[in-house]
């Protein structure tokens, strides 16, 4: 059976390996071929608070001799692939294989991830595409290093998994030449297929404070108040993370070397606003606000473990950042409506119809932004009721966002509540408030409200309309056309005023 190296605590004392890592020992010599490029002499896995890295140590020289490539099977949910993975070689685990990196040292080096979805492998991430979780491999005379996020595999802090490691040719139906977790040789041919039967298992486990907010490298307006994480969990569930948080204002321009931000040294400019707290969350003091347009933020999260009955264990957080300079959006008021219930719809957003009980309208607004953080969101409102019992109401029935012109268009019915009776006009007019509220990086901005009344008919509307000068004195009938009907409607009157009282 294969060991776990116990020198690990050693190791990281001497600054060898990471305090989180964990190295697998591979018997040596035992490769298919006896080729030193393909013999795994150990494996050793670590994770930070995003990324998971596999540092496979080798026998011979993957630089010198090239075609070798370097695949790890992960078992980390309930089924998966018992017969192959991503790349489709001779190689499976017999307790099923659910993600796949499959990596290769020529042509500069590469890699990539797969995922099992129960009937196929897909390819997630490849070096050779943008954007890309995995990152293109270390090669050394010596070893190989696969990185990637833990995302990627389906992981997040707290999970342990399975997982083998293998070596094989550049045939496309290759076997397994080495497994870490099988002290013999796989197999005595390459056509041969190889089922690992790995028990092999890592904990990723994070000490540091993690999940910042804002996130690392965000783009955030300067009306941010406060820094907040996410502490690791303790060694005795028993004890309370505590943190001391430290803070620098680098000025407009980004540091190009990592500063001392405490808990021993701290540079000038950093200054220190929490000190053994338990919240996950610090406001930012007076001292440091408002902040300022267009500067780089920089702090830290230093997390102290109590490990009773041991002694405190204090973890220096990693360096995060934001860039403060970040306009919030400006959305626009709606242009005020006032129509009538059965004006002609049919060409309102390719919807409209023409029934004269049921009316459709647009809405439409701009808003400018800064671009410097993207817009998250877009959405147009209605302030008021969309119906009630027996009531005219409205329901959006589309919205569309063309982020390139900044605009937003949504498209309005009005809606009867059950038991409503859509002959009913006693309801109008109708009156409803709508906005469109946009959220970028610096929040959520609400644009002023336009107006949207309904009523039944056009002159109603006209003499509504601050801005229609119609004189609707001589529309008898309401239609907003002074014609003959409106003369014969006037005529009728008149000739019934003259003949009631003869």
């Amino acid at each position: 059976m294969k060991k776990l190296c116990l020198t690990v605590l050693v190791l990281c004392m001497m600054g060898i390996v990471p305090a989180n890592a964990t190295v697998y020992n591979d018997a040596v010599g035992e490769a298919l071929g006896n080729w030193g490029h393909l013999d795994i002499v150990s494996v050793e896995v670590s994770n930070d608070a995003t990324h998971i890295t596999f540092i496979i140590t080798l026998g011979g020289d993957p630089i010198a001799t090239n075609w070798g490539k370097y695949l790890v099977g992960i078992d980390n949910v309930a089924g998966g692939d018992t017969a192959s993975n991503g790349w489709g070689r001779a190689i499976a685990m017999s307790a099923g294989m659910d993600y796949f990196i499959g990596s290769w040292a020529d042509s500069g080096g590469g890699a990539e991830t797969y995922s099992w979805d129960g009937d196929s492998w897909n390819r997630d991430n490849a070096t050779y595409s943008s954007p890309s979780d995995i990152e293109i491999p270390v090669i050394t005379t010596s070893s190989i290093t696969l990185k990637t996020s833990l995302a990627s595999l389906g992981l997040s802090h707290g999970d342990s998994f399975v997982f083998d490691v293998f070596t094989t040719g550049g045939g496309g139906q290759d076997t397994a030449t080495d497994a870490l977790s099988d002290p013999l040789q796989t197999a005595g041919e390459w056509s041969v297929p190889y089922s690992s039967t790995s028990s092999l298992s890592y904990t990723v486990v994070v000490d540091k404070a993690y999940a910042p907010a804002p996130a690392n490298g965000e783009i955030v307006g300067t009306n941010i108040g406060s820094l907040s994480w996410t502490n690791p969990a303790p060694t005795n569930p028993a004890d309370t993370i505590t943190c001391d948080v430290y803070f620098l204002d680098a000025g407009t321009s980004p540091l190009t070397a990592d500063p001392n931000m405490g808990p021993i040294i701290a540079d000038p400019g950093v200054i220190q606003i929490a000190n053994d707290i338990t919240d996950e969350t610090v406001a930012l003091p007076g001292s440091v606000l408002p902040l300022q347009d267009d500067h780089y933020y920089y702090w830290k999260v230093h997390a102290t473990d109590p490990n009773t009955p041991g002694n405190p264990v204090t973890a220096q957080g990693y360096l995060w950042y934001f860039f403060a300079g970040d306009a919030a959006p400006e959305p626009s008021k709606p242009l005020d409506q006032y129509m009538w219930l059965g004006q002609d719809d049919a060409a309102i957003g390719g919807i409209g119809d023409t029934n004269p009980n049921i009316r459709y309208f647009e809405v439409t607004a701009s808003y400018t932004d800064d671009g410097k953080s993207p817009i998250a969101d877009v959405n147009m409102v209605n302030l008021n009721w969309d119906w009630a019992n027996g009531q005219l109401g409205i329901a959006k029935v589309s919205q569309v966002h063309d982020p390139v012109a900044k605009t937003v268009t949504a498209v309005y019915r009005t809606i009867w509540a059950e038991g409503g009776d859509p002959d009913n006009t006693t309801v109008l007019p109708g009156y409803w408030a709508i906005r469109l509220e946009v959220t970028d990086g610096t929040g959520t901005v609400q644009g002023a409200q336009g107006i949207h009344r309904i009523f039944a008919t056009c002159g109603e509307a006209a003499e509504a309309d601050p801005a229609d000068d119609f004189d609707g004195y001589y529309d008898t009938n309401d239609d907003c056309i002074v014609n003959l009907a409106d003369f014969a409607d006037f005529a009728a009157k008149w000739l019934y005023q003259g003949s009631k009282y003869e």
